[in-house]
């Protein structure tokens, strides 16, 4: 409770480069920063990051880092569980409501915002909070998850992308030009086995 800072512009307090779990994988990443509605004045620190439109409102607002796309699936997810469980294990010396913590994302970030909504409590991810020294015997479910365009079907975006955007694009060689069209008839083959699909289980 010490390590509190205040900004006095925004009268918001905050700390931030919090540890999540205890073994951690990478800890650049696995950390996480709260800013809170405040009252107070105390130094700022110059990593502060303005985020007003949350704390006028009342919210406190967590920015939990969380390992990316570079570590493989699940880290991502499993990260941002055991910055949930760490919150709800610090509930009550933490402003705020930890039973009502929503998550929400764009693009990977909303497919990762989804996932931590749909698996709150999931056993298949168990052995990877284990692995990280996540706080145990406590929930990781969320209240709710707004989801903004989640890139959720990783498997058939590049082919996605050249369908639909591949033609706009200009200079690309002979070779990378008949991948981005392999790829773009790839997609639409997908579309197709994909509907077809949808009408056999209607």
């Amino acid at each position: 409770m010490t390590k509190w800072m205040y900004h006095s512009d925004d009268n918001v307090y905050y700390q931030i480069g919090i540890s999540y779990c205890e073994i951690p994988v990478d800890a650049t990443y696995e950390k996480l920063a709260v800013f809170v509605p405040g009252y107070s004045a105390q130094a700022a620190l110059t990593a502060y990051t303005s985020l007003t439109e949350y704390t006028d409102a009342g919210f406190v607002y967590v920015h939990a880092g969380c390992r990316g796309r570079d570590a493989g699936a699940p880290a991502g997810v499993t990260d941002l569980k055991a910055a949930i469980r760490y919150l709800r294990y610090v509930n009550n010396t933490m402003p705020g409501d930890a039973e009502k913590i929503f998550v929400f994302g764009m693009s990977g970030g909303g497919a990762q915002s989804a996932l931590v909504g749909a698996t709150g409590d999931s056993e298949l991810y168990d052995p990877y909070l284990e692995q990280i020294g996540a706080i145990q015997s406590v929930s990781d479910a969320v209240y709710g998850s707004m989801d903004w365009c989640p890139i959720t079907n990783l498997d058939s975006a590049d082919e996605a992308y050249e369908w639909m955007m591949g033609v706009t694009r200009s200079g690309l060689s002979d070779d990378e030009q008949a991948i981005s069209d392999g790829l773009a008839v790839s997609f639409a083959d997908y579309i197709n086995r994909a509907a077809i699909m949808i009408i056999l289980w209607v």
